[in-house]
């Protein structure tokens, strides 16, 4: 239960962090902080600037331009999004999503309703703010899973430990920091097991199990004259996996490009960006080297989105979504 609502959580934060994945079986180019889906909202500068207090994102058929379903967010004045809901094609309210904040960001209650099932989310807080636990109940109200966390000194995660209704420990993630605060390694536990090790030291040490995956992950970064840079992943497994990622900035911090490279050095996937005004404009995908899709983003004059449409390779269009505001 634990993973299917995780995953409900998931889906709904998708456009804010399309990218994220649980510990991929390939090498894994990210240092995650998995408070970060129980702990803490986000806000969007663009709707706290524009006083925004209401999201309505309409899908439409690429067609007929008729809408499929929608979804209405309402927005607090910190430009956090705290509730979230669906309606089908008829305007009917299917499912919701609600957080209930305790301060400007962080929440203490989230309920998910689907038709008359309602599933609850609940968080415990230290005097620091931290996250100490988090709670899933079912639509019957039962304890489905605990989450437990713990911190350094500096208030980092060191672990992470799930529970089972029965109190049973069933996943657990460790996590060590160099000086600076960056990780330098993370230990992911199944059942009480080591499975995998991720090290970002560049050149590890110690020995691990053959039976547990080991990735060695490596980050370097080079500026140009411009200020520009690029950043490169490089690692490898005991397993034989190995790729790499280069990722390239402009000088203002905006990624230009997204590259991945398989063990053999060849290209699998690559994303393009441009922008207009520091804002997203379009984002291109390639898999080995051909174009799959293009999205392309449209602004109101004061920053907000108001159309995402996504093309694919021959210029059809597959997705049309548009987007109105309400203000306070």
């Amino acid at each position: 239960m634990m993973k299917k609502i995780t995953l409900v959580i998931l889906a709904i934060m998708v456009n804010t962090i399309a990218n994220a994945q649980f510990f991929r079986s390939s090498i894994d180019f990210y240092e995650y902080d998995y408070t970060m889906f129980s702990n803490r909202l986000y806000s969007i500068p663009s709707y706290q600037k524009n006083n925004v207090k209401q999201v309505d994102m309409r899908m439409l058929d690429p067609k007929t331009n008729v809408v499929k379903r929608s979804i209405s967010y309402l927005i607090n004045k910190n430009g956090v999004r705290y509730q979230y809901n669906y309606f089908n094609k008829k305007g009917v309210l299917t499912s919701s999503y609600y957080y209930h904040l305790i301060d400007s960001f962080k929440y203490d209650k989230a309920f998910s309703v689907y038709k008359k099932d309602t599933f609850l989310t609940l968080n415990k807080f230290d005097d620091k703010g931290l996250l100490l636990e988090v709670s899933y109940y079912n639509k019957k109200h039962e304890l489905t899973s605990v989450g437990k966390y713990s911190y350094n000194e500096k208030g980092k995660i060191i672990n992470n430990t799930w529970l089972n209704k029965k109190g049973k420990e069933t996943i657990k993630y460790e996590y060590k920091y160099f000086e600076n605060g960056s990780r330098e390694e993370s230990r992911y536990y199944r059942n009480g097991k080591l499975k995998k090790v991720y090290n970002y030291t560049c050149e590890p040490t110690g020995v691990v199990e053959k039976k547990v995956t080991q990735q060695n992950i490596c980050k370097k970064r080079t500026y140009n004259a411009d200020s520009s840079y690029i950043e490169i992943y490089e690692g490898h497994d005991n397993k034989g996996n190995a790729s790499r990622r280069i990722a390239k900035f402009s000088k203002d911090s905006l990624e230009i490009e997204d590259i991945y490279f398989d063990k053999n050095d060849k290209e699998t996937r690559k994303y393009v960006y441009t922008y207009e005004n520091k804002n997203i404009k379009t984002v291109a995908t390639f898999r080995k080297g051909k174009l799959k899709n293009t999205v392309n983003y449209g602004y109101t004059p004061t920053g907000l989105t108001n159309n995402y449409q996504m093309y694919n390779a021959k210029g059809k269009l597959k997705f049309n979504r548009v987007y109105e505001y309400q203000y306070f």
